[in-house]
């Protein structure tokens, strides 16, 4: 039994890939959550208990009930019964007891989070055998995706916070990459749509699984509608296709001038970094303007990381 992972960039399509998994019945992708990383600190904990990720499964079996996955044992019993001394064989357990559709008892566990990405180290300590699919995106396809994504105007959503926050991914991903090199791989939004054939192949051969053409298709999800239906919809109807570039540069038109300017002068060494073309070549006394009417909102950025480590330590 060996458990990836796949984190990166929010919105960069990582559900997307994990979802491609689903494919291969050797595979079990799970659902996001915070599994692993319950399972972690259990482990660690010195009451023999797994209070944590009694809570998760919980959670997940009330997630499950409603979806193409099925929990055919009780894992919290298997747990308590069993007493694993280790993070891998307790997702061992776990895993021996989800169903994806009617697949067999799952050989490889891919846990698919991005918030993971602050939580390598603590990860491959505990999984020394797993490897991390990277997953990154333009700044401008991801400002727009997760604006689009909110629920309702929110401070954080603003487009200076959200070029702050993925020029803070940029800063731990080439940390990662520079302290687990050879346990990553890193995958743009961009090609994985504009070639996911090849890219495709090129994940299955990094994890030592077997490509198969059908991860190109679509899964039709069985999804609960009853909560949050419109944003849920459009979720499973995007999945359920196959990979396309329709949205690839959507922010092109969704984002208006000063809103694409603004992420290109705050990202604008890692845009650079990355090769991907800017739109704008601005003053010195416009890029100066920017930095300056962006600065309140690092302090939101910070704010929002120290509040991060607090929830998963």
């Amino acid at each position: 039994m060996r458990i990836d992972f796949i984190i990166g960039i929010p919105r960069s399509g990582t559900t997307l890939l994990s979802t491609r998994f689903r494919s291969n019945p050797n595979v079990l992708s799970l659902l996001e959550s915070k599994l692993s990383i319950a399972v972690i600190k259990d482990v660690k904990s010195e009451n023999g208990k797994f209070l944590k990720t009694e809570k998760l499964i919980v959670k997940l079996n009330k997630k499950l009930h409603k979806t193409d996955y099925s929990i055919v044992n009780d894992p919290l019993l298997k747990l308590n019964n069993i007493q694993p001394t280790s993070a891998i064989e307790a997702i061992e357990i776990i895993s021996s007891c989800i169903r994806y559709r009617n697949h067999p008892t799952a050989k490889r566990v891919i846990d698919k989070n991005p918030q993971f990405t602050w939580y390598v180290d603590k990860i491959s300590n505990a999984f020394p055998s797993a490897r991390f699919i990277i997953m990154n995106r333009d700044p401008r396809g991801f400002v727009l995706s997760k604006r689009q994504k909110r629920k309702k105007e929110n401070f954080i959503f603003t487009v200076s916070f959200l070029a702050i926050l993925w020029r803070q991914f940029q800063k731990k991903i080439k940390k990662i990459k520079a302290e687990h090199g050879g346990k990553t791989t890193e995958i743009t939004y961009e090609k994985l749509c504009s070639n996911p054939e090849l890219e495709l192949e090129c994940i299955c051969k990094f994890l030592d699984l077997q490509y198969s053409k059908n991860m190109l298709e679509g899964h039709e999800l069985n999804i609960d509608y009853s909560k949050n239906f419109e944003r849920k919809k459009i979720i499973t109807n995007d999945l359920s296709k196959n990979i396309n570039t329709s949205r690839l540069y959507a922010w092109k038109t969704e984002l208006n001038r000063r809103q694409i300017l603004r992420i290109e002068v705050i990202c604008r060494r890692e845009i650079k970094a990355m090769k991907y073309n800017t739109e704008f070549n601005p003053s010195i006394l416009t890029k100066y303007w920017i930095l300056v009417t962006a600065f309140p909102f690092r302090a939101l950025a910070e704010l929002r990381m120290i509040l991060i480590h607090i929830k998963y330590n």
